[in-house]
């Protein structure tokens, strides 16, 4: 009998262990989400400021370093973002 007690104790304290460990881990993800957002944001506003400051750099940037430049992957996302939401914009009007 007391081993059957101190079975279920130790599956009790199992399950309260893991219940524990998975809040902890939706914590983690929701904070590590939120840091790629803000990181997102950041790099937005950075490339808008280093468009109308310094404009030259900018271009000197890409024409050295084409589409792997900061100024040309940040023009792709930001194309990718435009087009994406244009479509679905056309997705919507379709249903």
């Amino acid at each position: 009998m007391e081993t059957i007690v101190q079975g279920i104790g130790i599956l009790l304290g199992l399950g309260v262990i893991l219940t524990i460990l998975f809040r902890l881990l939706r914590l983690a993800v929701g904070l590590g989400i939120l840091a790629l957002f803000s990181f997102l944001v950041f790099v937005e506003l950075y490339g808008i400021y280093l468009l109308f400051t310094e404009f030259n750099l900018y271009v000197e940037d890409f024409k050295t370093n084409g589409f792997m430049s900061f100024s040309g992957c940040l023009l792709l996302i930001n194309l990718m973002f435009l087009f994406s939401i244009i479509w679905i914009r056309r997705q919507r009007k379709r249903v």
